[in-house]
């Protein structure tokens, strides 16, 4: 996505739109301060994920990816601290997609359905 395209414009009027709601740290510095960046998923997946706890949206276009890069720098600030794992498993979900995706364009016989039970008993 082009950081002048149409798209990033509403977003930051949006968000423009709500900075006098936010506490004065968040007025103050640029967005992409406390915004974070998200490179996993498709544009619906980015949205969505912000506001439904324990969901993982996955990105169902034709063509895989060729990376799939997880980072979570800025999340403990942004969340004042606490852990927040959601975010965190929609992005090991979208890779473990992709993973099966290139399986099956190799030629692996994938089943129809498959599940990925996350192990992780400190999760929300």
């Amino acid at each position: 996505m082009y950081p002048d395209s149409v798209l990033i414009g509403l977003v930051k009027r949006m968000i423009h739109d709500k900075l006098e709601t936010l506490p004065r740290a968040f007025r103050d510095c640029p967005i992409e301060d406390w915004c974070g960046r998200n490179y996993g998923g498709s544009y619906v997946h980015r949205f969505k994920a912000s506001s439904q706890k324990r969901s993982a949206l996955f990105s169902l276009t034709t063509n895989l990816a060729t990376h799939v890069t997880i980072n979570t720098n800025q999340l403990g600030k942004a969340l004042r601290g606490n852990e927040d794992y959601n975010l965190f498993l929609q992005e090991i979900f979208l890779f473990i997609q992709n993973y099966i995706s290139e399986l099956a364009w190799q030629g692996y016989r994938v089943s129809d359905t498959y599940a990925i039970p996350p192990n992780c008993p400190d999760c929300t």
